[in-house]
């Protein structure tokens, strides 16, 4: 099978089925179905207001009126990331596809670096097979928007980080350190791969006793330029008292040792929410499977290869894979293997077991972070509460890729035939990640919504045009539906989705929903212990699914304190029985088949009708 190790035969494959992957863009457009969870209801939304606001460049007190009943410029984040400016030169739809396939194309090329001059041999059979199809995998990774190159451009990060620290850097790599910063997220993911870079350095200072000054620099030189793209940040945390931000009253959710220790086994198998790539069981099967081949000294016989390589896939074809990786003993066995392997194995070989060991760390690490023996600890030192410090976890996929593709080296070698195994593995992880994709053609849990049909701006823009007065002149609260989604249609609202604003204005809404957090204890742990989310809430209703059609009864809105801070609206999903009781009239409802929600126009009028006071 040599046409597996034909570059263009290869190359054609991987740009086909990046093609495949992205497809639903082109072939849908403003209609292909998309994540609502962190993804449509928030940042989308506030690059958008940012980008039309004029006010990119604004100093950071400057105040944007549309949300919250105007936040600081600072709650927006820096305009010095190339998310911004994808919103500012492109509507909001075309720069999502844009970043989308920036972010997959990234994927691979930064892969692909990676593996061409490190963790894989010259000397194998298949090379190309075995880097241009790892590197396909992780390009198919469902990366999370917000985050833009933050995941995708790591093993180019990687890649530069050991170029200089092998004494090889060229200007290309420190162009990469000095570039990522400005299209990727410094707090979510890489203060800790800087943190990781650092320790490293202190590992080489101990075992070396020297001080690697190039590699020493070039971790500096990559931190002070994210310092300077969040420079609205670092501002405020160090030299702004007056911004005191919601964040500083995070309360984290503890559990029991159980908890954390089943937690850190889901971990292991899945991923995080922002980081998942479905790894059970072909990617952790297969490393494992090499893993365990690598203490047979001798190669197999091409009859045993060929039985190796049945059973394998009988294995994954059976399911016995994933019953036997769910078992609660299974990391704790992992860990064994791992550190025997360590001590006996030498070369790269060596670096495959402290890999695993690493990615069992990391599950342990985020799982651990919540688990209830921390919260003394969190009760000394506040940092915890607002710095989520289990983000190491986003470390883990490209390490899983890498990990991979050192385990399809050793199959090689060990294996013959082995290029029908690796091509297996491939096939059946590409078609799971296909399942995964953040973007699909259909809508199968409620959970993905096409762009258009989430915005609705035929919809809202008939709301506006019945209300009839200039958007800016007065505020609207949504119920039921995501406060972003009128937002996103010009609408100035005192509710909202932001990870970063005043405290004092958490303070200021909660009366609105006061009596619904008193009602429903999940609704005021959310808001009191988090409280990114100031939305006014439907009953106990949660906003990850619509549901058409209900009628909403005993709504628990404090309508005349909303009026006194200004609200004259109400955009509700639902029909709210007894709405006149409470204090609201209802005008109009507005449907449409274009559109995901239903909304029912509600002015806001007061218990005590006209008149009253607003609230500063």
């Amino acid at each position: 099978m040599l046409f597996l190790n034909s570059r263009l035969f290869l190359l054609t494959v991987v740009f086909l089925t990046l093609a495949l992957y992205l497809g639903p863009f082109g072939l849908y457009g403003p209609s292909v179905a998309l994540p609502t969870f962190d993804n449509l209801d928030s940042k989308i939304v506030l690059y958008k207001i940012l980008a039309e606001s004029g006010m990119l460049f604004a100093p950071s007190s400057s105040i944007v009126p549309n949300m919250m009943d105007g936040l600081p410029r600072l709650s927006y984040g820096s305009e010095l990331n190339a998310l911004v400016w994808l919103f500012v030169f492109f509507k909001p739809f075309t720069a999502y596809v844009m970043n989308e396939v920036i972010m997959h194309l990234t994927a691979f090329v930064s892969m692909l670096v990676l593996l061409r001059h490190y963790f894989v041999p010259y000397t194998i059979r298949f090379r190309r097979l075995v880097i241009l199809s790892s590197s396909l995998l992780f390009a198919l990774t469902p990366f999370w928007f917000s985050g833009g190159l933050s995941v995708p451009a790591m093993p180019l990060v990687l890649y530069a980080f050991l170029r200089i620290r092998d004494g090889q850097g060229r200007w290309q790599e420190w162009a990469v350190l000095l570039l990522v910063p400005f299209y990727s997220n410094l707090i979510l993911v890489y203060s800790f791969f800087l943190t990781a870079m650092a320790l490293w350095a202190v590992a080489d200072r101990i075992v070396y006793r020297s001080i690697n000054r190039p590699f020493v620099g070039a971790i500096v030189l990559m931190g002070i330029v994210y310092l300077g793209v969040e420079y609205r940040l670092v501002i405020s945390m160090f030299f702004d008292d007056a911004f005191i931000s919601h964040r500083t009253e995070f309360v984290k959710y503890y559990g029991t040792f159980a908890e954390a220790f089943r937690s850190a086994h889901l971990l292991f198998l899945g991923g995080e929410e922002h980081t998942a790539i479905r790894l059970s069981p072909y990617v952790i099967g297969t490393v494992m499977i090499a893993m365990l081949l690598s203490f047979k000294s001798s190669d197999f016989s091409r009859k045993d290869s060929l039985l190796v390589i049945a059973v394998i896939l009988l294995g994954f074809f059976s399911g016995l894979w994933n019953t036997a990786l769910a078992q609660k003993m299974t990391l704790p066995v992992i860990v064994s293997v791992s550190l025997v392997g360590f001590f006996l194995q030498k070369g790269i070989l060596r670096v495959l077991f402290a890999m695993m060991l690493v990615q069992i760390a990391f599950a342990y690490e985020y799982a651990f972070w919540f688990y209830e023996g921390m919260h003394d600890l969190a009760r000394q030192f506040s940092f915890i509460e607002m710095f989520n410090m289990s983000r190491f976890y986003f470390m883990a996929i490209p390490l899983w890729i890498v990990m991979l593709a050192i385990s399809f080296s050793l199959l090689v070698s060990k294996l013959k035939y082995a290029e029908i195994l690796i091509g297996s593995v491939v096939v059946m992880q590409a078609a799971t990640l296909f399942d995964v994709r953040t973007f699909v053609e259909k809508d199968l849990y409620h959970t993905k919504v096409g762009f258009e049909q989430y915005y609705a701006p035929e919809l809202f823009e008939d709301v506006a045009d019945t209300v009839g007065k200039p958007k800016d002149s007065y505020r609207v609260v949504s119920l039921g539906i995501h406060p972003l989604v009128a937002l996103y249609n010009g609408f100035y609202t005192l509710d909202g989705y932001c990870t970063n604003y005043p405290l004092s204005y958490k303070y200021r809404f909660r009366p609105v929903i006061a009596d619904n957090l008193s009602r429903y204890p999940g609704n005021r742990k959310m808001y009191d212990d988090w409280g990114s989310k100031c939305y006014v809430y439907a009953g106990n209703i949660g906003y990850i699914r619509y549901f058409p059609g209900v009628v909403l009864k005993g709504v628990e809105i404090n309508v005349d304190y909303l009026k006194a801070m200004g609200g004259e609206y109400v955009l509700s999903g639902y029909e709210i029985d007894g709405a006149a009781d409470i204090g609201l009239k209802f005008i109009k409802v507005f449907t449409s088949d274009k559109a995901y929600w239903d909304v029912y126009l509600y002015e806001v009028i007061g218990t005590a009708g006209e008149g009253g006071e607003k609230v500063e």
